[in-house]
C-alpha cells in the first residue's frame, strides 16, 4: 500500500489533495455555523443564510485555486506551507465579509472568522496526519532508514532539513555532547545525550548515526565515531555544507555540462584535419548562407583558411547581416568574401556565379526546413529543396566538389 501511495503519478496526487480541500469548504462552514449556533446547525438558520453559504463556497473555491494549495509538496510540509495555507484562509476570511458587504447578505460577522479558522487549523491537520501516517507505513514497510543526527549545530540543523524532505531516511534523534542542550528541541526534535543513543540503537531505533560536527578537530571525531561504533549501529561523518562546496575533493568533482553529452548519438567530430585541409585555399559557396545554417557554416568555414567564401542567399536583409557579422572576422584572417544575391531555383543565374567566381566546393544550405510550412506549400518546397539541390550538380554548373 505504502509503495502503491508513493508511486501515484504527481497530478494524480495533486487531484487528490485538491479533492480533499475542496470537502473541506462545505465542512468547515457547516462547523463555523455549528460553532456560532450551536449543535446541531439549526435548519432554519442554514436556509435563512443560504446566499450567503454559497458565496462562501464560491470564496473558498477561488482561495483553493489562486493558492494552488495542491501543489505543496507534503514530504516538504513545513513552516512556508503552513504560513501559505494560513495565508489563504486569511484571504476567504476577507473577500467573504466584501461579498457579504457587497451584495447585502446578512450573516453575523463571525462566520467568516470562524470558517477562515477551521479550514486553516483542517488543512494543516490533515496534511500533518499524512505526512505522519506515510513515515509510519514506511518505517513498516522496511524502506525507511531511521538516523540519527550526532551534533546539534548548524551542521546538524542543516541536515536534519535535508533529511525530512527524502522519504527513505527519517531522522528520530538528535545527540549532543553538550548538557547545556539537552532538553531542547532543535528542528523538531529534542536533543538528548550519548547516552540515550546508546538505548535507542539497542532497541534497533536508530540504524544509522550520521556524526555532523565539521568544526570538531578529526582526532576527536575519531573518537565519537570509536564510542559509537560500539553501539552496533553505521556511522557516517558528514561535513558542512559550505564545506562540501569549499573543498576540493568536491569541487574536482564538478564540472560543466557539455552541450555534446545531451545529444542521443555520437557527436559528428568536425575538427578533424583531413576535414580542414579540404577546404584550404580553396574557394567556397555557401547556398543559404543567410539562413541559421548556412550562417553558422560560413562561421566555421572561416577556422578552415578557404581562399575564398561565396555567400549566396536569396533574402537580401539575410544576405547583408551575414555579411556584417563576418566581414571582420574575415578581414583578420585575410580571407575574400563575395556577396551573391540569387535563388537556387533559378538555373541561369547560379551558373553564372559558379563559373564566375570558379568556385571549388558548394555546400548547399538553402531549404526550407519548417515541415509545417512545407506541408501546406508543398509545390514550392519541392522546387527550392529537390530541384533547388539538384541544380549545382548539372554540367553547365561544374565545381570541383559539391558538398
Amino acid at each position: 500500500m505504502y509503495s502503491f501511495l508513493i508511486n501515484l503519478p504527481r497530478s494524480v496526487k495533486r487531484s487528490l489533495v485538491l479533492s480533499v480541500d475542496l470537502l473541506l469548504i462545505p465542512l468547515c462552514i457547516w462547523i463555523s455555523f455549528g460553532l456560532r449556533f450551536g449543535f446541531p446547525v439549526p435548519s432554519a438558520r442554514v436556509e435563512l443564510y443560504l446566499p450567503f453559504i454559497f458565496a462562501m463556497v464560491v470564496v473558498g473555491l477561488v482561495a483553493i485555486g489562486s493558492a494552488r494549495l495542491q501543489h505543496i509538496k507534503l514530504h516538504a510540509f513545513d513552516t512556508r506551507s503552513i504560513l501559505r495555507i494560513g495565508l489563504t484562509a486569511l484571504a476567504m476570511i476577507v473577500l467573504t465579509m466584501i461579498v457579504s458587504y457587497t451584495l447585502g447578505l446578512r450573516a453575523p460577522r463571525s462566520i467568516p472568522i470562524l470558517f477562515g479558522s477551521s479550514f486553516f487549523i483542517a488543512a494543516v491537520s490533515y496534511r500533518v496526519f499524512v505526512v505522519m501516517a506515510l513515515t509510519y507505513a514506511g518505517q513498516k514497510s522496511g524502506t525507511t532508514v531511521t538516523v540519527a543526527v550526532y551534533g546539534a549545530g548548524s551542521a546538524g540543523i542543516q541536515l536534519i532539513s535535508a533529511l525530512r524532505h527524502s522519504p527513505e531516511v527519517r531522522p528520530v534523534a538528535i545527540v549532543d555532547d553538550n548538557p547545556a542542550l539537552h532538553g531542547l528541541v532543535v528542528a523538531g526534535l529534542k536533543v538528548t545525550s550519548p547516552k540515550e543513543l546508546e538505548k535507542l540503537a539497542k532497541a534497533n531505533r536508530v540504524q544509522r548515526v550520521l556524526v555532523a560536527m565539521p568544526s570538531v578537530p578529526t582526532v576527536q571525531q575519531n573518537k565519537i565515531v570509536r564510542r559509537i561504533s560500539e553501539f552496533g549501529c553505521e556511522v557516517q561523518i558528514l561535513p558542512s555544507y559550505v564545506d562540501l562546496m569549499t573543498q576540493n575533493e568536491f569541487a574536482n568533482g564538478l564540472r560543466t555540462v557539455h552541450p555534446d553529452e545531451l545529444l542521443s548519438r555520437e557527436k559528428v567530430e568536425l575538427d578533424i584535419p583531413d576535414v580542414a585541409k579540404t577546404y584550404t585555399g580553396r574557394t567556397v559557396m555557401v547556398t543559404g548562407a543567410g539562413g541559421s545554417i548556412g550562417s553558422e557554416l560560413c562561421r566555421q568555414l572561416l577556422e578552415c583558411g578557404p581562399h575564398k567564401i561565396v555567400l549566396f542567399e536569396n533574402s537580401e536583409f539575410a544576405l547583408y547581416k551575414i555579411e556584417q557579422d563576418l566581414g571582420p572576422l574575415a578581414r583578420q584572417k585575410r580571407i575574400n568574401l563575395s556577396i551573391k544575391l540569387g535563388s537556387v531555383t533559378n538555373s541561369d543565374r547560379l551558373a553564372a556565379v559558379l563559373n564566375e567566381q570558379s568556385v571549388d566546393i558548394v555546400i548547399h544550405a538553402a531549404a526550407y526546413k519548417h515541415v509545417p510550412m512545407v506541408e501546406d506549400n508543398p509545390l514550392e518546397g519541392a522546387l527550392n529543396n529537390v530541384f533547388g539541390t539538384h541544380r549545382p550538380m548539372q554540367p553547365n554548373a561544374r565545381p570541383n566538389v559539391f558538398s
